[in-house]
């Protein structure tokens, strides 16, 4: 029998994109950006950050996030 490995995939960036839109509970849209961890094709390795306080408190999550693991900060976010 094969032994099944899943290869985890090596953070090599902080990502910062957005926004998207969010719908919530009363069907009001609001602008939502995502933070993560990310490899080298920008997709996500382990938890994702979804911030829909604001686009500066999205960045400066980022911003520490790189800093705490000192990796380099891809900012392809936009104002809402």
């Amino acid at each position: 029998m094969a032994a099944l490995f899943s290869v985890m995939k090596t953070a090599t960036q902080i990502l910062c994109t957005g926004p998207e839109p969010y719908t919530d509970r009363d069907g009001d849209e609001h602008p939502e950006w995502v933070v993560c961890a990310a490899d080298a094709e920008s997709e996500p390795v382990g938890r994702v950050y979804r911030v829909r306080k604001s686009l500066d408190f999205a960045r400066r999550l980022a911003a520490h996030m790189a800093t705490d693991r000192r990796l380099s900060l891809t900012d392809e976010s936009n104002p809402a």
